[in-house]
């Protein structure tokens, strides 16, 4: 019988963690709705006003590679909770923004809490517990991701349908106000996990190790390339049902709706009988598929919901690609867990910026067409590079080591 996962004193810290978790990539998501009526109410282009999420994005990359370290040295709950501070702060600066030019400091305390918060709530929730709960632990901190889409997104659309935009933003700074508080609480109750104070060298050391190891670095570059093949649709996902399809702002909530159901089935998948088949097999497939259902529904003139339902379908395809790489990079990678999970984090969030930066470009000068254009490649180029990575790797009595299926690491470890 399985020891029950709150059973301990500070059963209070995974909720706390969880919500912290959900609440930052509501944050980073919900620019993807509210663009048209943001860049509409200051007099801007959308496509110019992509560029936000772009710049935030980019600059989680940059700082996430430094984020990992500085918890260890400083404190992960210390960090942690300064991450979820600068999350409030960039909400309330959205809902009483007064103009583009404050737009960058914006930028800078969104991508700070995007760097920290999900990556350190990971490294906590593994630090409580031992064992089957050590995994059980990070399942639900992971999970709250797929429900950012499902829940969050739309609870913020339907705020700016009864107001506007700047409300959702204040909005959404109260609730992470309030979790950061009632996390804040919880950790000076409880004691906290030894952690190593001197593990920041070595892990700025390990980056480079990575980057020599042309497997790790195959996949690094997937996780890069699906970025851009994912965020490219999905940060103008907003944009393009209310200019394409006339829709309502609630109306693309609930089209994220569906793109958050795609996410969540595609890690639920990748745990069940699709992690029977070998890792870059499955990765390679699922993202050339997801790579033609999301461009399609950008391409291809067809109905309002059907354009939705494949990007729903692209996205679970995604979220599969996600769990292969978040397993299959640590097995073979000459460095630590930490380093490489944070590195992987550092290639997904350069991604990102870099499908919003480009697809606003995009936007602007050539349309939808082409931003599904460049997803269908983006994706291709994921599936060939890490098909082409597998030369690398190590071999065990002829075999792959990476290319054991997903569901025999799980009754491993």
């Amino acid at each position: 019988m399985n020891e029950p996962l709150l059973s301990s004193a500070d059963r209070w810290v995974l909720p706390g963690l969880v919500a912290a978790t959900f609440l930052s990539l509501v944050h980073y998501l919900a620019f993807s709705p509210l663009l048209p009526a943001i860049a509409a109410d200051l007099q801007v282009d959308v496509g110019r006003m992509g560029q936000l999420p772009a710049a935030i994005g980019l600059g989680a990359a940059i700082i996430g590679l430094v984020a990992g370290p500085l918890a260890d040295k400083y404190g992960q709950r210390r960090t942690l909770l300064t991450g979820m501070l600068a999350l409030v702060a960039s909400s309330a600066g959205l809902a009483f923004l007064p103009g583009i030019t404050a737009l960058p400091l914006i930028a800078v305390l969104a991508a700070v809490g995007r760097a920290i918060v999900y990556p350190l709530a990971l490294t906590i929730s593994t630090s409580e517990y031992a064992g089957d709960n050590q995994r059980r632990a990070a399942s639900r901190v992971t999970s709250s991701l797929g429900a950012a889409p499902i829940v969050g997104v739309p609870l913020v659309t339907a705020v700016a349908a009864a107001f506007d935009w700047r409300a959702a933003w204040l909005t959404l700074g109260i609730v992470t106000a309030l979790a950061y508080l009632a996390l804040w609480r919880v950790f000076e109750r409880h004691s906290s996990p030894r952690t190593d104070n001197n593990t920041s060298g070595r892990a700025l050391t390990a980056y480079g190790q990575l980057i020599k190891h042309t497997p790790s670095l195959a996949l690094l570059g997937g996780t890069f390339l699906m970025g851009i093949g994912g965020w490219v649709i999905w940060t103008y996902l907003g944009a393009f049902v209310i200019q394409r399809h006339q829709f309502t702002t609630q109306d693309a909530g609930v089209a994220w709706i569906v793109v958050g159901v795609g996410l969540f089935g595609g890690s639920v998948l990748a745990g069940g009988r699709l992690g029977r088949v070998p890792f870059e097999t499955l990765f390679m497939t699922c993202a050339l598929a997801a790579g033609v259902c999301l461009g399609a529904a950008f391409i291809v003139p067809i109905p309002a919901w059907f354009a939705v339902a494949l990007m729903g379908i692209g996205t679970l395809l995604h979220g599969v690609t996600q769990v292969v790489t978040s397993v299959l990079l640590p097995r073979g990678a000459p460095a630590g867990r930490a380093a490489t999970m944070t590195a992987r984090g550092a290639a997904s969030s350069l991604g990102s910026a870099t499908g919003a930066a480009l697809g606003g470009l995009l936007l602007e000068h050539a349309g939808f067409p082409a931003i599904g254009t460049i997803a269908v490649l983006c994706c291709a180029a994921a599936a060939v590079l890490v098909w082409c990575g597998r030369a690398y790797a190590p071999r065990t009595e002829g075999k792959l080591v990476s290319s054991r299926p997903l569901m025999t690491t799980q009754a491993a470890t």
